[in-house]
């Protein structure tokens, strides 16, 4: 994916740095649950393990799967942009490189 001009690959076994929810209340907005349930708030700021990225080509889109000490969740990227996770600082970076300078 191409964020700001700077091509970032996403794999099975990286980490990645989680920023706080974007809904009013704290939880994740874009970040759910196996269940389809909001990521709690009190998940902000961890680190968290990829464990799988599935690519759905008819709909035009990766699911990442991601662990924690929450358990599993994931969060969608479409293959067209940016996805939402990311714009909104949900997820900031991988494998130490951020993906915005703030």
């Amino acid at each position: 994916m191409t964020i700001n001009s700077v091509s970032h690959s996403i794999y099975k076994g990286q980490s990645a740095s989680l920023g706080y929810g974007s809904n009013p209340y704290g939880s994740f907005m874009y970040i759910l649950n196996n269940d389809g349930s909001s990521l709690e708030q009190k998940y902000a700021r961890q680190d968290i393990t990829i464990g799988k990225v599935k690519l759905f080509k008819r709909l035009g889109y990766y699911r990442i799967h991601i662990k924690g000490r929450f358990g599993w969740a994931h969060f969608d990227v479409q293959t067209t942009g940016v996805c939402p996770a990311i714009e909104k600082k949900e997820v900031l970076g991988v494998d130490g490189v951020l993906f915005f300078e703030n």
